[in-house]
């Protein structure tokens, strides 16, 4: 594991300096995109992802697309559900399943191969022992699709927001890398035996994504049977388009 998570942060440290060397900026959305969606193939498939396979670049469009034209927390048809069957092509539901159906279609294929482990060796383990029920094919592509476009969304977008952040708070950003030289130095990159030392480091994580994250990802919400939040009483059917707690960062 710590060889393989060096050489997806060396495959970002280089991928920074040879898009800066060809046009002098880069979009941080691209910064960590490639190598999450790699780490999300490789949980699942329990084999290292070649990035430069046809097949991921493939994949990797189709997400790509997925993230630019479909909002995942304030879709028009998410919200108003009834936009799918007056519009479907203008509210984006048409691009939506679309794109649904290309990735179910790459996870069809990657489910009928055979993993030497993985998340889909070990579901795969389950639905042949015939001892659970509930486990069959269907419900492992429905998982897998979750994972694929949870896990590629919300981390890329994380760190990018964490990035970000870190820049506008300066005295953070230099307490954070003078921790990583005293530890690590400059000359190799962490491993998972410095985690319990960058102890700096991991609050600013935990600590942004606290404070922020419920900020990022306010899907809308609809109630199946009546229920209560903060005091207040939400009878059925009704949709709770954003909600988040106030919260006061410090570090």
């Amino acid at each position: 594991m710590d060889v393989l998570l060096q050489r997806q942060a060396s495959a970002v440290i280089e991928g920074m300096k040879s898009r800066i060397q060809e046009s002098g900026t880069m979009c941080v959305n691209h910064l960590f995109s490639v190598q999450t969606l790699a780490s999300v193939c490789t949980l699942m498939t329990g084999t290292e992802t070649n990035t430069q396979g046809e097949e991921f670049k493939k994949l990797y469009g189709v997400m790509e697309n997925f993230s630019e034209n479909i909002s995942f927390t304030s879709s028009a048809f998410g919200m108003f559900p009834l936009l799918r069957y007056l519009c479907p092509e203008y509210c984006g539901y048409n691009t939506y399943v679309d794109m649904h159906q290309k990735i179910t279609a790459f996870f069809h294929q990657k489910v009928k191969a055979f993993w030497p482990d993985g998340f889909i060796r070990r579901y795969q383990e389950v639905i042949d022992s015939g001892k659970e029920d509930g486990f069959c094919e269907d419900q492992l592509l429905a998982i897998c699709l979750d994972m694929l476009v949870g896990g590629f969304e919300t981390t890329n977008n994380a760190l990018g927001f964490l990035f970000f952040h870190i820049l506008r708070h300066p005295d953070v950003r230099r307490r954070v890398q003078d921790e990583i030289d005293s530890v690590v130095g400059r000359s190799t990159l962490p491993s998972l035996d410095d985690r319990p030392r960058l102890q700096y480091l991991e609050c600013v994580v935990l600590e942004t994504l606290r404070a922020f994250s419920g900020r990022l990802f306010l899907g809308p919400r609809r109630a199946i049977k009546d229920a209560v939040l903060h005091s207040k009483g939400h009878p059925h059917t009704v949709t709770t388009k954003g909600h988040a707690s106030r919260s006061k960062l410090s570090f």
